[in-house]
């Protein structure tokens, strides 16, 4: 393993696995105990009222089941892969601190950045995607954006930037026609607005 796997991975991947224990242990199994136990007591209830309805309802799980393994199978392969993507980015940021004399003595600290962001940004895709199906008509969404100041994009005002991904990120999520944006800027480090106050 360690000679396949990078130490930071390896490190991402321990984290995560410990996130994902602690989430089991404190929600997952409580939640199971009390939905088995709701599910039994609805099932007695139904049986004293009519026999005809519970035999009718038993007979579905069977599919409903069927539906989840699929569903579920679905899901486990995105959650497995943004954990990988997620591992990735770990990875670059581990190589960036440890090698750091030399990053910032060949001037690579852009370089090292745009590998993070890259790597990052295939994490929240891929998130996104594992989270796209619990996602029923939300009534709000706000997304906040931080990044050291970059002259490369001084030429464009980060209004117009801002406003295009997260258009197509809502978009995604809410699956409608944009009705009406509007934004706000003010200018601070360029002659162009470089912080967005308000979006919508």
């Amino acid at each position: 393993t360690l000679n396949e796997r990078r130490v930071g991975e390896l490190a991402s991947r321990i984290a995560n696995d410990v996130e994902a224990m602690r989430e089991t242990l404190v929600s997952t199994i409580p939640m199971l105990i009390r939905h088995s136990v709701m599910l039994s007591g609805g099932l007695i209830f139904i049986f004293l009222k009519s026999v005809k309805l519970s035999l009718f309802m038993i007979s579905t799980i069977p599919v409903v089941l069927v539906l989840i393994a699929i569903f579920g199978a679905r899901i486990r392969k995105l959650t497995r892969k943004a954990q990988d993507e997620l591992a990735n980015s770990q990875v670059v940021v581990d190589e960036s601190l440890q090698s750091i004399i030399s990053v910032k003595a060949f001037r690579n600290e852009n370089y090292e950045i745009a590998r993070y962001s890259h790597q990052l940004g295939e994490f929240l895709r891929t998130a996104i995607r594992a989270a796209l199906p619990y996602v029923e008509e939300p009534r709000f969404i706000e997304s906040d954006r931080l990044a050291p100041f970059n002259p490369r994009g001084s030429d464009v005002a980060v209004v117009l930037d801002l406003m295009i991904h997260d258009i197509d990120l809502l978009l995604t999520l809410v699956r409608s026609s944009v009705q009406d944006v509007a934004a706000a800027g003010i200018a601070v480090l360029t002659p162009l607005s470089s912080s967005v106050s308000r979006l919508h």
